[in-house]
Parts: structure tokens; sequence; C-alpha cells
């Protein structure tokens, strides 16, 4: 396969969730997921070079391995608390995410990022997403997501039906991701008990 068309395949999967669609088993979805996190970034020639790029993944991997506890890596039952939120200002318009995680009590990580031109719940699903990649980097198999956005989170239940063509490839991914953990459970919290992971995100907007 040449370069050129490898890489488009890569993005696609990558873009689109579409792991889940093909015909393998958990366990197998999970090795081709970990594969593709694994490959190098898309240059920046590559569609979507106009996007805030981000901290760099050798950065963030060294910034999550800092909040690994001192023990090291968590139990294969152990959770992880995730508290993420995504904001736009504009809708669309320029947008942020933030997310916090913790576990028995301890705060483990948290970030704040710019994201670009997005609408509210894209930023929403973005955040999450971010959040559930750090948390499988600090080692944990399974994780209770809060989050303030009813949307999101009636979705990924399954109790309300995706109708957003921009919102599909999105939730696509995140089931797919979901899908690699042991286990995971999610709900809608009021925003005043997600107050850091939206400040987090409002901050990364103010700094731009």
């Amino acid at each position: 396969m040449k370069r050129t068309a490898l890489s488009r395949l890569i993005r696609f999967l990558r873009r689109t969730g579409a792991i889940e669609g093909l015909d393998l088993d958990g366990e197998e979805r999970g090795r081709l997921a970990d594969w593709l996190e694994s490959l190098p970034a898309e240059p920046a020639t590559e569609r979507g070079a106009g996007k805030s790029p981000g901290p760099s993944r050798a950065a963030a991997r060294e910034s999550l391995a800092k909040a690994l506890p001192a023990a090291g890596k968590p139990s294969p039952e152990a959770w992880a608390l995730l508290q993420c939120d995504g904001a736009s200002r504009g809708n669309p318009g320029p947008a942020a995410l933030g997310f916090v995680i913790s576990s028995d009590g301890q705060e483990l990580f948290s970030r704040g990022e710019v994201l670009g031109q997005l609408t509210n719940n894209q930023a929403e699903y973005r955040a999450l997403m971010a959040g559930l990649d750090a948390v499988r980097q600090l080692g944990f198999h399974r994780v209770d997501i809060a989050m303030d956005s009813e949307l999101v989170v009636r979705q990924l239940e399954g109790r309300y039906k995706v109708k957003n063509e921009g919102l599909k490839p999105l939730h696509a991914e995140l089931m797919a991701t979901l899908a690699r953990f042991a286990d995971w459970k999610i709900r809608h919290v009021p925003r005043g008990q997600n107050a850091a992971a939206d400040a987090l995100a409002n901050e990364a907007l103010d700094s731009r």
C-alpha cells in the first residue's frame, strides 16, 4: 500500500472510530487501536493543519508519568474518576477542553487545552476523548465519568439518538475507546459539581 493511501486509512480510522465496525472481537479491536495510538502524529501538511497543536505527545506522556502514584500503576480493579467539560464561545466558535482525573479521592492529573473552532457539543466530546486517553495512559482499566452535558451522557448511554452529522464520528470513536476499558460508567452531574473541569476549559480559552 502506498504511503499516502496508508496515511489516509490511518486518519480515517482515527477520526471516525471505524474500528468498531470491523469484524474483530474486543481484544483485536483494542490491539488495533493501540497500534494506531502508537503511530507518529500526522505532519502539519495533512488535513487539520490549522488546528491548535496543543502539547506534544512526548510532553503529554511525560506529564502523565509524573502523575502516577509512587506505588506505580494502579491495580486492575482500581477505578479512575474522570470529570470533563468542553466550552465554546460562539457555538461554533473558539473552543477548549478541561478534565480532571482522580482516584480514591486523590487528584492525579488535570489539563486544559485550546481546540480551535468547534460547537459546544463537539468540544464536550473532544474533552471526554482526551480525558479517556489520559486515563488509559495512567494505567486504569475502569473509569467513572462525570459530565454536565446531558446530551453527551444520554447519547453514550444510548438513551438519545445521535442525529447531528458532526457528532456521529465523534460518538463512534468514543464508543470504540470505551470498549477498550474493562468497565465504565457515565453520569450527568450539575455544573456546580463539574466546576474544576469547567474552570480549566475556560482558563484555556482566556489564555489564547
